[in-house]
């Protein structure tokens, strides 16, 4: 959730709650926060958070980042596209949440009774896409068919899956989309019915596009 620097610490507004919680219990936010005032009225009465100085907390032996120790969910990681890879720790109680937040929007989005979903999203390295996708899906209150491909299958071997189950979402970030997309005229004599790209989240059934980030 985000909300504009102007934004007035109200009864319930729920931000100023959270920069309480955060100072009290995270050594990072207690130092960030020690000259910000007692209780801020205004976002911008807190200082900017550092990119630079936030990740460096976050990779010491224990993250200073962190409001309590973690003893129980799982810990994934990004790619590494900025050289070091970052690493992020859930509770299990915050993906349910993450999950279930997902899967009702996927239906929101335009996911179909019937659909049959390619997921083409990393799995394994302590990535997230895959899983989160997986999972998702799982809990997603629309009928579905699964299709765990994994981007690192070899183009060949997606194509022919592809070909044979004939999906009608695909689950992707840019490269593995693209790869599979232009696989067809080499390797396909008869193109299938186009699928609708996805990923974390889908567009609406009348476009039935969707682009994202990599979500590691």
């Amino acid at each position: 959730m985000t909300y504009p620097s102007d934004s007035h610490a109200t009864p319930g507004s729920g931000w100023a709650e959270l920069v309480d919680f955060a100072r009290r219990h995270s050594p990072y936010y207690r130092r960030l926060y020690e000259q910000a005032p007692e209780r801020p009225a205004y976002l911008h009465d807190l200082p900017m958070v550092d990119p630079d100085d936030f990740w460096a907390a976050h990779r010491r032996g224990n993250s200073e980042l962190l409001t309590g120790p973690h003893r129980d969910g799982m810990v994934f990681r990004s790619g590494g596209t900025t050289v070091l890879p970052k690493t992020t720790p859930h509770t299990r109680e915050e993906l349910r949440a993450t999950i279930a937040c997902t899967a009702a929007s996927m239906t929101r989005a335009g996911l179909r009774p019937g659909d049959r979903v390619a997921n083409l999203l990393s799995v394994g390295g302590m990535y997230l896409s895959f899983l989160h996708v997986t999972y998702s899906l799982r809990e997603c209150p629309t009928p579905l068919v699964e299709l765990p491909i994994a981007s690192h299958t070899d183009l060949d071997s997606i194509a022919r899956i592809l070909r044979e189950q004939a999906p009608t979402v695909i689950c992707a970030t840019t490269t593995p989309r693209t790869n599979s997309s232009s696989a067809w005229p080499r390797r396909s004599p008869t193109p299938p019915p186009a699928p609708s790209p996805c990923t974390s989240t889908c567009k609406p059934a009348t476009s039935r596009t969707a682009t994202s980030s990599p979500v590691a």
